[in-house]
């Protein structure tokens, strides 16, 4: 098995579906950590290989056998991100819904509900996509990945052009438990709202509360 681990630390799938293949001859005779153990690498190493409908499968096999097994709570997570990549947005969306369904209080559930909301936007559901982070936002506000969230939620409302949402939701953003890098960009991005709504004066006054609230940007 550790001659496996290291194929798929090294993010060779397909080398280490080979040294399994061979384990797999074995697999009555494992133990039930090892049969788990051989399970699981199986499943990893096509998650590794992008190989997404296999390793899919594998998933569904994995917590059939293996429910809730918490190792597993990132793969659903992992494929959506994967899918993104690809551009294929209705899978990434699948893919992250199944991760939240799956493991709703696993490790992962901030950057899951981020891959389902950038999901949305990729198909062209911005308000579902909006709502989603709103809801992820008001039950975890202290998260550092749900202000993360908000932040690029009031940048997606100022690129739309609906800078009266944009500039609320960067003031929340502002006043919430981020990050001071977060803040910074949240103040910025307030400030662009302001000018673009002809507020001049909150621009000159913000302007100047900017440098000394934030002197590292």
């Amino acid at each position: 098995m550790r001659i496996a681990d290291c194929y798929d630390a090294m993010k060779q799938g397909d080398e280490a579906r080979t040294v399994l293949h061979r384990l797999s001859a074995q697999y009555a005779q494992l133990s039930p950590d090892q049969q788990k153990d051989v399970d699981f690498q199986t499943l990893y190493s096509y998650v590794l290989g992008g190989q997404i409908q296999k390793a899919d499968k594998a998933l569904t096999d994995y917590l059939t056998k293996h429910k809730d097994d918490p190792i597993a709570d990132s793969i659903s997570y992992q494929m959506a991100v994967e899918l993104m990549k690809r551009k294929d947005y209705a899978g990434a969306l699948i893919q992250a819904q199944r991760s939240l369904h799956d493991f709703p209080n696993g490790k992962f559930v901030g950057e899951a509900v981020s891959q389902e909301a950038a999901a949305l936007t990729g198909l062209g559901k911005s308000e579902e996509s909006a709502q989603v982070i709103k809801d992820y936002v008001a039950k975890n506000p202290n998260s550092k990945v749900a202000q993360t969230l908000a932040l690029e939620d009031a940048q997606n409302k100022m690129a739309q052009g609906k800078l009266d949402e944009a500039l609320a939701s960067f003031k929340d953003v502002m006043a919430g438990n981020g990050s001071n890098d977060l803040k910074a960009a949240a103040a910025a991005g307030s400030i662009q709202a302001l000018q673009g709504l002809n507020k001049y004066d909150e621009v000159i006054a913000a302007s100047k509360d900017f440098a000394p609230k934030y002197p590292n940007h």
